[in-house]
């Protein structure tokens, strides 16, 4: 009775939505409730797209991402373009929010292929939405950087490196489902 309600709701806010290309879609915000929820919901989302690329999540409640919970975003990547653990840290408060988007020092990005924020000389956070490659300025900060990487489709850590700061340097991933790459400076600026 309710759903067809439900239903138009969703495709007037589509209707709005669908004409930016940086909207993010999340069907629950830290949810226990059943996957068949969000099953439906982001195949009604993506029917409903007018054939456009979009991006789907579903945010669980559960804190340890590693749960068996989290694999049903993770393990349906034909169903859910990203994933959002931001507010499954078990770190409380401000900490979780002080960081800035920083596009400013990311160059090569093109639309829609790479985006930065960054908590600026502690770390910088690049999401990857497939192999491409970018530059970042870190000029201001000549001092070793380490280097992680999250595969998306693995949601796991991959592989790890360290890199001279100082400079423009060159980041390139090679993951066809999108990755992260973890800047971390190690120790404060000069």
């Amino acid at each position: 009775m309710i759903l067809k309600y439900q239903q138009n709701f969703v495709k007037k806010l589509l209707s709005v939505s669908l004409k930016y290309g940086n909207v993010l879609y999340c069907i629950d915000n830290e949810t226990s409730g059943v996957e068949e929820w969000a099953t439906y919901w982001a195949g009604f989302i993506k029917d409903n797209s007018g054939g456009r690329e979009i991006f789907i999540t579903q945010m669980w409640d559960n804190w340890d991402v590693k749960s068996a919970t989290h694999k049903r975003t993770l393990d349906h990547p034909e169903r859910y373009g990203f994933i959002d653990i931001s507010q499954n840290s078990q770190t409380t408060g401000q900490p979780n929010w002080d960081i800035d988007p920083r596009m400013d020092l990311l160059g090569g990005a093109g639309e829609k292929n790479a985006f930065l924020s960054a908590r600026e000389g502690e770390s910088y956070v690049i999401y990857f939405t497939g192999p491409t490659t970018v530059t970042l300025d870190l000029r201001a900060y000549d001092i070793p950087i380490i280097i992680d990487w999250i595969e998306i489709e693995k949601a796991d850590w991959v592989k790890s490196a360290s890199i001279a700061g100082g400079r423009i340097v060159e980041l390139s991933s090679e993951y066809p489902g999108g990755a992260f790459a973890v800047l971390t400076l190690q120790k404060k600026r000069k």
